[in-house]
């Protein structure tokens, strides 16, 4: 085996090896983006069940009747789950 031939394969490894660890990075990152939207979205479903809640509350104490309430958050709730 020629010198040349074996730096040949030496490099090939080598660039192989170095393309692994860039998808191993880039994959890396991707899942740390993933779970940056998830904890953005679970922050977002707790602000908007407080919400809910507050508008909830301030109807029954307004007088309307609490399965009319009840039935409007089911509503309103299927409408955010399935948009």
């Amino acid at each position: 085996m020629s010198a040349l031939a074996a730096d040949r394969r030496t490099f090939a490894r080598a660039a192989r090896a170095a393309a692994k660890r860039d998808q191993a990075r880039a994959l890396r990152a991707q899942a740390a983006a993933v779970r940056l939207e998830a904890a953005a979205l679970r922050l977002y479903a707790h602000a908007l069940a407080a919400d809910l809640e507050a508008v909830a509350l301030d109807a029954v104490s307004a007088g309307v009747d609490p399965r009319t309430v009840a039935t409007c958050l089911r509503a309103a709730a299927i409408r955010i789950v399935l948009p």
